[in-house]
């Protein structure tokens, strides 16, 4: 998670792990939970979301399957990306080796939902 004026990102770096997450910052009186579920079985990665920051920021999320294709624009294809169960608008991009998922979105609860359509090759 990083907090600025006026600026949150959820940044979880879990892969294919799961988690719970809930974390309080009383000098700023703000709040982020969020739950993280990755159905392997299903290529699926669930994010149920949300925080009393009052403003928009990012979602920024560890691709997990970053090792499934050398190239972007194959996976940019192969994934899709909903918010409550309505299409959002990715992006995917390099910091380094790790290879993220970043979505625009408000901190109401919210659940995202990444799917990946078929697997990609090698």
């Amino acid at each position: 998670m990083k907090l600025g004026e006026g600026y949150l990102s959820i940044e979880p770096k879990l892969g294919k792990d799961s988690a719970k997450i809930h974390v309080y910052q009383p000098a700023n009186d703000i709040f982020v939970a969020y739950d993280y579920n990755f159905d392997a079985a299903k290529n699926k990665l669930t994010l149920q979301y949300n925080s009393n920051f009052p403003d928009k920021g990012t979602l920024k999320i560890l691709n997990p399957w970053s090792d499934l294709t050398d190239k972007k624009q194959d996976l940019m294809k192969k994934l899709e990306v909903q918010i409550d169960s309505k299409k959002t608008i990715f992006l995917l991009k390099t910091i380094n080796n790790d290879e993220f998922i970043v979505i625009e979105t408000d901190f109401k609860h919210h659940g995202a939902e990444i799917l990946l359509k078929q697997k990609a090759v090698h």
